[in-house]
Protein backbone atom coordinates (compact mmCIF):
# COMPACT_ATOMS: atom_id res chain seq x y z
CA UNK A 1 0.00 0.00 0.00
CA UNK A 2 1.46 3.85 -1.22
CA UNK A 3 1.12 6.79 1.26
CA UNK A 4 1.86 8.86 -1.02
CA UNK A 5 -2.11 9.03 -2.31
CA UNK A 6 -2.91 9.67 1.19
CA UNK A 7 -1.51 13.13 0.97
CA UNK A 8 -2.25 14.52 -2.76
CA UNK A 9 -5.93 12.71 -3.25
CA UNK A 10 -7.39 15.54 -5.39
CA UNK A 11 -5.77 18.06 -4.01
CA UNK A 12 -7.95 18.21 -0.53
CA UNK A 13 -6.97 17.99 2.86
CA UNK A 14 -7.08 14.44 4.13
CA UNK A 15 -8.79 13.58 7.61
CA UNK A 16 -7.04 13.10 10.53
CA UNK A 17 -5.69 9.82 11.28
CA UNK A 18 -6.02 8.16 14.56
CA UNK A 19 -2.58 7.18 15.26
CA UNK A 20 -1.39 4.00 16.54
CA UNK A 21 2.33 4.90 17.90
CA UNK A 22 5.27 2.68 18.25
CA UNK A 23 8.71 1.71 16.90
CA UNK A 24 10.36 0.65 14.05
CA UNK A 25 11.73 -2.54 15.21
CA UNK A 26 7.80 -3.23 16.60
CA UNK A 27 6.35 -1.57 13.23
CA UNK A 28 8.61 -4.17 11.33
CA UNK A 29 7.12 -7.16 12.70
CA UNK A 30 3.65 -5.52 12.39
CA UNK A 31 4.30 -4.76 8.47
CA UNK A 32 5.06 -8.59 8.81
CA UNK A 33 2.02 -9.93 9.78
CA UNK A 34 -0.01 -7.34 7.70
CA UNK A 35 -2.32 -5.53 10.93
CA UNK A 36 -1.52 -3.77 14.31
CA UNK A 37 -2.68 -6.73 16.58
CA UNK A 38 -4.56 -6.32 20.34
CA UNK A 39 -1.78 -5.49 23.07
CA UNK A 40 -1.75 -8.36 25.19
CA UNK A 41 0.38 -7.72 28.17
CA UNK A 42 -0.41 -5.14 30.78
CA UNK A 43 -3.95 -6.38 30.92
CA UNK A 44 -6.04 -8.12 33.48
CA UNK A 45 -7.22 -11.94 33.89
CA UNK A 46 -10.58 -11.63 31.12
CA UNK A 47 -9.80 -8.01 30.27
CA UNK A 48 -10.84 -8.07 26.45
CA UNK A 49 -7.38 -7.20 24.56
CA UNK A 50 -7.45 -3.87 22.61
CA UNK A 51 -5.37 -2.11 19.72
CA UNK A 52 -4.48 1.40 21.15
CA UNK A 53 -4.87 4.72 19.29
CA UNK A 54 -5.16 8.38 19.73
CA UNK A 55 -5.86 10.99 17.26
CA UNK A 56 -3.11 13.37 19.15
CA UNK A 57 -0.60 14.48 16.33
CA UNK A 58 1.57 14.21 19.57
CA UNK A 59 3.82 10.82 20.43
CA UNK A 60 1.59 9.11 22.94
CA UNK A 61 3.52 9.12 25.87
CA UNK A 62 2.11 5.78 27.11
CA UNK A 63 3.43 4.49 24.32
CA UNK A 64 6.79 4.88 25.63
CA UNK A 65 9.64 1.63 26.04
CA UNK A 66 10.61 1.37 29.59
CA UNK A 67 14.11 -0.26 30.62
CA UNK A 68 13.01 -1.90 33.75
CA UNK A 69 13.22 0.65 36.35
CA UNK A 70 11.51 3.52 34.84
CA UNK A 71 9.62 4.65 31.31
CA UNK A 72 11.99 6.48 28.52
CA UNK A 73 11.88 10.16 27.71
CA UNK A 74 10.52 10.36 23.79
CA UNK A 75 14.30 11.90 23.43
CA UNK A 76 16.01 8.62 24.81
CA UNK A 77 13.55 6.36 23.09
CA UNK A 78 13.89 8.19 19.70
CA UNK A 79 18.55 7.86 20.29
CA UNK A 80 17.60 4.46 20.89
CA UNK A 81 15.25 3.42 17.74
CA UNK A 82 13.13 5.57 15.30
CA UNK A 83 9.22 6.27 15.96
CA UNK A 84 6.52 5.35 13.77
CA UNK A 85 3.06 5.93 13.76
CA UNK A 86 0.71 4.04 11.41
CA UNK A 87 -2.82 6.15 10.62
CA UNK A 88 -6.15 4.66 10.39
CA UNK A 89 -9.77 5.90 9.69
CA UNK A 90 -11.57 6.73 13.25
CA UNK A 91 -14.27 5.43 12.18
CA UNK A 92 -13.08 1.94 11.77
CA UNK A 93 -12.42 2.00 15.72
CA UNK A 94 -14.91 2.36 18.68
CA UNK A 95 -13.99 5.38 21.40
CA UNK A 96 -12.06 5.20 24.77
CA UNK A 97 -15.77 5.25 26.17
CA UNK A 98 -16.52 2.30 24.83
CA UNK A 99 -13.50 0.64 25.53
CA UNK A 100 -14.31 1.58 29.05
CA UNK A 101 -17.88 -0.50 29.26
CA UNK A 102 -16.78 -3.13 27.36
CA UNK A 103 -13.16 -4.14 27.92
CA UNK A 104 -13.55 -6.11 31.38
CA UNK A 105 -11.27 -4.21 33.05
CA UNK A 106 -11.76 -2.95 36.64
CA UNK A 107 -12.60 0.31 37.28
CA UNK A 108 -9.73 0.94 39.33
CA UNK A 109 -7.37 0.08 36.69
CA UNK A 110 -9.44 1.68 34.49
CA UNK A 111 -9.23 4.89 36.89
CA UNK A 112 -4.89 4.48 37.17
CA UNK A 113 -4.65 3.89 33.17
CA UNK A 114 -6.32 7.44 32.94
CA UNK A 115 -4.57 9.11 35.70
CA UNK A 116 -0.98 7.89 34.48
CA UNK A 117 -2.17 9.12 30.92
CA UNK A 118 -3.31 12.84 31.65
CA UNK A 119 -0.45 13.28 34.19
CA UNK A 120 1.84 12.16 31.05
CA UNK A 121 -0.03 14.90 29.11
CA UNK A 122 -2.60 12.29 27.31
CA UNK A 123 -6.03 13.07 26.90
CA UNK A 124 -8.03 9.63 26.74
CA UNK A 125 -11.33 10.80 26.53
CA UNK A 126 -10.68 12.96 23.70
CA UNK A 127 -8.52 11.50 22.20
CA UNK A 128 -8.19 7.64 21.99
CA UNK A 129 -9.82 5.03 20.58
CA UNK A 130 -9.35 1.18 20.61
CA UNK A 131 -10.53 -2.19 18.49
CA UNK A 132 -11.38 -4.92 19.86
CA UNK A 133 -9.87 -6.96 16.69
CA UNK A 134 -7.00 -6.58 15.06
CA UNK A 135 -6.77 -3.96 12.53
CA UNK A 136 -5.33 -5.02 8.91
CA UNK A 137 -2.96 -3.10 6.24
CA UNK A 138 -5.77 -2.34 3.93
CA UNK A 139 -7.66 0.23 6.97
CA UNK A 140 -4.69 1.90 7.66
CA UNK A 141 -4.41 5.68 5.19
CA UNK A 142 -0.77 6.69 6.20
CA UNK A 143 2.23 5.40 8.16
CA UNK A 144 5.05 8.10 8.98
CA UNK A 145 8.21 7.67 10.97
CA UNK A 146 10.66 10.30 12.93
CA UNK A 147 13.90 10.18 14.07
CA UNK A 148 13.05 12.79 17.12
CA UNK A 149 9.35 12.47 17.83
CA UNK A 150 8.59 15.29 16.73
CA UNK A 151 8.74 16.10 13.01
CA UNK A 152 7.52 13.14 10.78
CA UNK A 153 7.91 11.92 7.41
CA UNK A 154 5.77 9.30 4.86
CA UNK A 155 7.02 6.05 4.55
CA UNK A 156 7.20 5.63 0.54
CA UNK A 157 5.77 2.27 1.35
CA UNK A 158 4.06 0.40 3.81
CA UNK A 159 3.10 -3.11 2.42
CA UNK A 160 4.72 -4.45 -0.51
Amino acid sequence: MATESFYTESGTSPPTPAWHYTTMPRFESIQSTGRINRATTLIEKGERAAAWFTTSNNFEATALLGNGSRTLTLEEQCGLVAAVRIGVKVNRLDSYKTWKRNSKCSHRMQEALERVAIEAGSNPIRDWHISFTPISWVDWVCVEYSADGHNWLPMAEVQS
